[in-house]
């Protein structure tokens, strides 16, 4: 303890806090009173309240002195709002009961924001979760899920945002569970992921625990194009440094979400298109620079052995007998080995 805060102690100055229901007061409640000097933590005692849902304690009579309260009612902490010195009114805990019963949790808004990121679809995405009653939902036992959503399948680099913890959020596979008390009001996350294309399209499959009540889009750059669901132009609005056009689909009363994504760029992956370069580049290399020099051709021994390799190669790449790298190299080998010794054509006088 500091010798300020001992101080502060021995002048110590009343504090109350209350501790309210939607009923009223709630009575014989514990209470933990926290105060804050220069920033640091420091627990100054526990209470409990009277019939008036009240109870009194003491912080440090210092003006750099802050506080706050927790109370543990029906298996979920609420706290007070932090005050700071002097303190002329009541630090306010407001507490629900808890229910388990979660049919009632609406998808207030989902919002996606599409983007093209090294030819990949970017996707920003907020839900923002509605519970309209006066209870607050728990899951059916201790880290049991309130609130959970899927990501579509292609999906990679997950980055969470605003609203995860750590402790209250699992992640298995390419599902997302949320653990969270889940209080009357509002509750909101955001993240980001990317989305691997197909053609230059994706499909855009969710899933989530409770029906959408509004479903809102924006796409950057605007020929981005979705297919399956029936958007309703909305307003522009300010995103990114730019103003975007929204779509959006109200009463939307889905639990999740199915559509396609285009105009994305091709993305041909190497393993296509690089063989047949390097053979262009051989074939140039061996009409320039080796049409007149002396090689001697193959054999038709050899030439027959050069192709049963190209043949075996063939068929051990379509049975997966042998890795895409092994097959490339040994291929390359024998069409080098056919262009350096291939017979150059014979010119009639």
């Amino acid at each position: 303890m500091s010798f300020l805060l001992f101080l502060g102690l021995i002048s110590a100055n009343p504090i109350q806090v209350r501790v309210m229901g939607p009923a009223g007061p709630v009575s014989n409640q514990s209470i933990e009173l926290f105060a804050f000097v220069e920033g640091r933590p420091e627990k100054t005692q526990t209470l409990k309240t009277n019939s008036q849902g009240i109870a009194v304690g003491r912080v440090p009579n210092l003006a750099s002195t802050s506080a706050g309260a927790r109370t543990l009612y029906q298996q979920v902490s609420y706290f007070s709002d932090l005050a700071v010195a002097p303190f002329n009114r009541p630090l306010e805990i407001s507490v629900f009961p808890s229910s388990k019963d979660l049919s009632e949790l609406r998808v207030k808004d989902l919002r996606l924001f599409f983007s093209i990121l090294h030819g990949k679809l970017q996707v920003e995405q907020e839900i923002i979760l509605e519970n309209p009653t006066r209870k607050t939902m728990i899951g059916e036992k201790e880290k049991a899920a309130t609130f959970q959503f899927s990501l579509p399948s292609s999906s990679f680099d997950l980055q969470f945002g605003m609203g995860f913890t750590e402790q209250e959020t699992q992640v298995t596979g390419n599902d997302i569970q949320i653990s969270s008390p889940l209080h009357p009001g509002t509750s909101r996350w955001t993240f980001t992921y990317g989305l691997e294309p197909t053609r230059a399209k994706v499909d855009f499959d969710q899933k989530v625990s409770a029906p959408i009540l509004n479903l809102s889009l924006s796409t950057k750059p605007e020929s981005l194009w979705t297919e399956g669901i029936d958007f309703v132009d909305g307003p522009r609005k300010w995103f990114e440094n730019d103003w975007m056009s929204t779509r959006s689909v109200d009463g939307y009363l889905k639990s999740e979400i199915s559509m396609r994504v285009g105009g994305l760029p091709w993305n041909i992956p190497s393993s296509m298109w690089l063989p047949f370069v390097v053979f262009f580049l051989l074939a140039v290399y061996s009409i320039l620079f080796l049409k007149d020099a002396a090689v001697a051709p193959l054999s038709q021994d050899s030439r027959s052995a050069v192709l049963k390799e190209l043949k075996f190669l063939e068929q051990s790449r379509r049975q997966e007998f042998m890795s895409e790298r092994q097959y490339q190299l040994r291929r390359l080998a024998a069409l080098e080995k056919l262009i350096e010794h291939n017979e150059p054509p014979k010119h009639q006088s």
